[in-house]
């Protein structure tokens, strides 16, 4: 049943893993009803040993790390170890994220986290060509990587080459620029305008003719 489901849902947020819920009905035929009672068992509290993490053949530990609200040593949280997959699922640099939680032989009260990823490729490289009116045909190539070096940090390269219009732009981004999850990006961009004027005739300015008179009085 949902109402079950949600308090084993409950007990696993609290820290008891291995919860168990079981409904008991109880039905009266002459009423035509039915009576349930829910019987918890929340067990030990449980406790999270080590979180390992396989599969990152490229990524660094810590770029990983930092996205977990699940932490080491902690108290066992279901809705935290759900939200650290959300948050490495949303890096979009593994094509899979698989989150295990295994009891610890010979202790009741504690599992591991095993974190098993699949890295999926985050460059790309974009040429194109296309015709502007007043600029005739313009090339452009952009360059990225979203996890350079495995890091983390984004990196893109643009340039654009017109008649006209020269373009050039390099961004780049590090979204943990301090521990606490600062991020800072920074972003340049150079720009060349080449303009041809025609040749326009210029009027060539005469010196007003000044007329003197001389008035005589008698």
């Amino acid at each position: 049943m949902s109402r079950s489901r949600r308090s084993a849902s409950a007990l696993g947020n609290d820290g008891y893993a291995f919860a168990n819920v079981n409904v008991l009905p109880d039905i009266d035929r002459e009423k035509q009803t039915v009576a349930f009672t829910f019987f918890l068992d929340p067990g030990r509290k449980t406790y999270v040993r080590r979180v390992n993490v396989a599969g990152n053949t490229k990524t660094r530990d810590e770029v990983i790390r930092r996205e977990l609200r699940q932490l080491e040593g902690g108290v066992y949280g279901a809705d935290k170890i759900k939200r650290s997959k959300e948050r490495v699922e949303l890096l979009g640099y593994f094509e899979d994220v698989n989150i295990e939680t295994p009891a610890v032989p010979d202790a009741a009260d504690q599992v591991d986290m095993n974190i098993n990823l699949k890295e999926r490729p985050t460059g790309s490289i974009s040429a194109g060509v296309g015709f502007v009116q007043g600029e005739g045909i313009q090339l452009s190539a952009n360059v990225s990587q979203s996890n350079i070096f495995g890091s983390g940090k984004y990196l893109a390269f643009g340039i654009s080459n017109g008649k006209v219009n020269k373009t050039a732009s390099l961004s780049f981004t590090d979204p943990y620029f301090t521990p606490d999850g600062v991020s800072l990006g920074v972003m340049t961009c150079t720009i060349a305008f080449i303009t041809r004027m025609p040749a326009i005739p210029l009027p060539i300015k005469r010196r007003p003719r000044v007329q003197r008179c001389a008035l005589a009085c008698r």
